[in-house]
């Protein structure tokens, strides 16, 4: 019931924020109008009013005076005394003079029609078409009653101004509103036009076209900024869906080619490896290694979408960079003897981080060198600690990499020398995965490399 009756109010309200804007805008400024006119209004009221009020007290000083030490005898003289001056003086001032026994001894003409109440202070009365404002004090002498003097003052021309500003006021009050409420939705619909047209653009960009971008203005404002940065996130995205479909075409690429030769072979057994017991030992030693080949690939194609998604859980431990350094290097001599390797370290260099990641790396690069550095090369290992970093240089004088090609090796499945690498059964994966063991770490690479001249890399990673 409650959800129901939230949703009917929710669609009385306009769903555009353009109008909730000029809405919001509309009634601040019919708030501060409001606020402003009822200040002019009841400054200007208290004014008349205060005038008002003082030239009926300054009539009443100047009757009291000269009437209170009367006798009761000498009222009738003095009151049309009285009566005559101050009618000359004052045109919309009128008096009436009671005796105590509340009968009138003198008043203006204009009163003889009009019965006042007799109440002490200030009384507002109709009279026709007319406003009044009376005020009635008493008469003494001597402690004595001896009557009662009433001052009147006709406001109707006052309280007509008055009526006819607070008349105007709440006019153009709502004639503000109207006018605010235009020039609000006016102005914040032009101002929305950079959102829509980023909804419009946003509405057309799809997985196959991200190539349209905003119009980013020089005005330096949000909306510019907000353009700018939807801009740069398409450029990401666009980057990011390139990236993949490359991924998704070398990764079908890659495995097209084992999955093709174990077919080859087991149409091979199909045929003769019954019958063959060569044939059938070939077959199934190259389908092992196929599969391994397979199995390879789809490992590190696993490990390289978890460290996308940062789900790779690292294990830090410290242990000693000398040693793991040691066993990566023993480990190459044994695939290849024709290389020197050269191990050059401080004694002992501790480090903190994921070893088994950390032996990857190592294995990456010095494996990479040994690929393409001829026989009775070299190979030169080195680590120094620097401040809060441990860095470690692999340098080879083997083939190098060229300039143009180095701002890439570290793609997935690039690779420098398609000749070269599939001869040495390289994946281009290797790079990849070792750029993502780095930025796990929070460290950094360079590469330095000239053709024929063999390549330096430079690893630094926080100790």
């Amino acid at each position: 019931m409650f959800s129901v009756l939230k949703k009917k109010i929710s669609s009385l309200f306009p769903k555009k924020i353009s109008w909730k804007l000029s809405l919001v805008y509309t009634l601040i400024f019919l708030l501060v109008l409001f606020v402003l006119n009822s200040a002019v209004y009841f400054l200007i009221h208290n004014f008349v009013d205060n005038t008002i009020k003082t030239s009926m007290e300054n009539t009443l000083n100047y009757i009291l005076p000269n009437i209170q030490g009367v006798d009761r005898n000498s009222f009738d003289y003095e009151a049309m005394r009285l009566l005559e001056d101050i009618s000359k003086s004052e045109e919309n001032v009128f008096f009436r003079i009671l005796d105590y026994n509340k009968e009138t001894v003198a008043q203006s003409n204009i009163l003889k029609e009009i019965e006042l109440p007799l109440e002490t202070g200030y009384t507002e009365f109709q009279s026709g078409d007319r406003t009044y404002l009376l005020k009635t004090v008493i008469i003494s002498k001597y402690g004595y009653l001896n009557g009662y003097l009433q001052v009147v003052r006709d406001v109707t021309i006052e309280y007509e101004v008055l009526n006819r500003l607070l008349s105007f006021l709440i006019i153009t009050s709502i004639l503000g509103g109207i006018v605010a409420l235009a020039v609000g939705y006016f102005i914040t619909k032009k101002s929305m036009q950079p959102v829509q047209k980023m909804s419009e653009t946003a509405r057309q960009i799809t997985a196959s076209d991200l190539n349209q971008r905003l119009k980013v203005t020089e005005s330096g404002d949000e909306l510019a900024e907000l353009a700018d940065t939807f801009n740069s996130m398409l450029d990401r995205l666009e980057d990011a869906f390139t990236r993949q479909e490359q991924f998704v075409s070398d990764a079908s690429h890659e495995l097209r080619t084992p999955i093709s030769i174990i077919k080859g072979y087991i149409n091979i057994l199909d045929r003769w490896g019954q019958e063959d017991e060569d044939i059938r030992k070939e077959a199934v030693d190259s389908i092992k290694t196929e599969i391994k080949s397979m199995n390879d690939l789809i490992e590190s194609l696993l490990f390289l979408a978890r460290g996308d998604l940062e789900k790779i859980d690292l294990s830090f431990e410290s242990f000693s960079l000398n040693e793991v350094i040691k066993e990566v290097i023993s480990e190459n001599k044994i695939i290849d003897e024709s290389i020197n390797y050269n191990f050059f370290a401080e004694e002992k260099i501790e480090i903190r981080a994921d070893k088994l990641l950390l032996k990857q790396l190592l294995r990456i690069f010095i494996e990479n060198s040994r690929k393409y550095t001829s026989d009775g090369g070299k190979i030169d290992i080195k680590a120094n600690q620097l401040n809060k970093f441990v860095k470690i240089v692999v340098l080879d004088n083997g083939k190098g990499i060229s300039e143009k090609d180095i701002p890439y090796i570290f793609n997935r499945f690039y690779k420098v020398d398609e000749s070269r690498s599939d001869e040495k059964g390289s994946r281009g994966l290797g790079l990849s995965i070792a750029m993502k063991i780095i930025e796990l770490h929070d460290g950094d690479i360079d590469v330095n490399s000239e053709l024929g001249k063999g390549t330096e890399i430079i690893l630094k990673i926080p100790q």
